[in-house]
């Protein structure tokens, strides 16, 4: 299982250094692919060390499920089934952060796709995002990509 998730890797990475047309698209897909083996051998495991791994796994595709929407600690918890300090722990153990820093994560990396592909204006693209603030969604793209979403959009536009 390992050797095959290493050839997944090996791919994805042979995909973002080549840098062909569509490489963007075939990372995503090649990501996604592992992902997806990764949790169907998690999933699979009954062993009781690794049943955090299997609730957070379950947090984070509702969060990437419904980021659109208003996601709160309780609904996370109710998930995970365990307290908010427990989630909250093993959430930062394994993820390196807190539930509600991951909503706000995937809501930026989405609306950063968005910015790429579509000319929707930053506001609908906040909102889109599950953003209700447009000021809020600007201070969190540019902590966490480090550029406001304009200059993004400007450094990131397709060329051709």
């Amino acid at each position: 299982a390992l050797d095959e998730a290493a050839a997944m890797i090996a791919a994805l990475e042979s995909e973002l250094t080549r840098r062909a047309p569509g490489y963007r698209f075939a990372s995503v897909t090649c990501l996604m692919h592992l992902i997806g083996y990764l949790s169907r051998h998690y999933f699979a495991s009954t062993r009781v060390e690794q049943r955090p791994i299997r609730k957070i796994s379950e947090v984070m595709s509702y969060i990437e499920e419904h980021s659109a929407e208003a996601i709160t600690i309780r609904d996370l918890t109710r998930i995970a089934g365990v307290s908010e300090s427990t989630l909250t722990r093993a959430f930062h153990k394994i993820m390196g952060h807190s539930p509600i820093d991951h909503v706000i994560r995937v809501r930026v990396g989405r609306a950063a796709d968005l910015l790429r592909r579509t000319d929707l204006r930053v506001t609908e693209i906040a909102f889109e995002c599950g953003f209700s603030d447009s000021n809020y969604f600007a201070r969190q793209f540019r902590h966490i990509l480090g550029t406001s979403p304009v200059d993004y959009r400007r450094q990131n536009a397709p060329h051709g």
